[in-house]
């Protein structure tokens, strides 16, 4: 199937957010678009969470937690560490992650296609052992029920790193540009190198770099 064959289908769509970002969680959400639900996705103006501000991203999820089936898989950095001691690869990690949304979004509801952004080369989602039909695309975000889950996927993770923030009472940027490197500097000072684990993805070159 193309990615504009799924309109008028059951399907649920899997997005991540955090992939690229030094702090934080990892986020794997998914959701269920009926096709009666199609027209107030519409409305909404539901589509890629990276064309949405911040703010709008927060008001569109509170509408999508409450009209749709959802799932949120948090990935916190600890455990996000401690997978990726054990996986050794991040795509692994989402993978697993990908397969647990699906496997929950089942639970609540029974659908025939589960449609995901393609975030690696090779096949990295085993549905195998579930009764759905997996489709993986470029820009997957065009699919309305993979811009939804984007949207909740960046929802919940502006809203760790919300979390996180207030916890440690600093900021920490998004991404993994020259800015988090003070930052890593700054909560190093602050608190120890041993607690990045608490706050980082340890396997980004950033944090590497600082315990070189």
């Amino acid at each position: 199937m193309d990615i504009t064959d799924f309109t008028g289908e059951i399907r649920a769509g899997i997005d991540e957010s955090g992939k690229g970002d030094v702090f934080g969680s990892l986020i794997i959400a998914g959701a269920i678009v009926l096709p009666e639900q199609e027209e107030m996705l519409k409305e909404n103006k539901i589509r890629d969470s990276k064309m949405i501000s911040p703010n709008v991203i927060k008001k569109l999820a509170l509408i999508l937690r409450k009209e749709l089936i959802t799932s949120v898989v948090m990935i916190g950095p600890e455990k996000y560490n401690q997978l990726y001691s054990r996986m050794g690869n991040m795509n692994l990690i989402l993978g697993w992650g990908h397969k647990t949304v699906i496997s929950n979004l089942l639970e609540q509801r029974r659908f025939p296609y589960a449609i995901s952004d393609r975030f690696s080369k090779k096949e990295r989602i085993d549905v195998s052992a579930l009764d759905v039909q997996l489709y993986q695309f470029e820009k997957g975000e065009r699919e309305v029920s993979v811009a939804a889950a984007s949207i909740l996927a960046r929802a919940a993770f502006l809203d760790s790193m919300d979390r996180m923030s207030a916890k440690f009472d600093m900021e920490f940027p998004k991404g993994a540009g020259p800015q988090v490197n003070d930052a890593l500097l700054n909560f190093t000072s602050k608190y120890s190198l041993e607690q990045l684990h608490q706050v980082a993805k340890i396997n980004f070159k950033n944090v590497k770099n600082i315990w070189s």
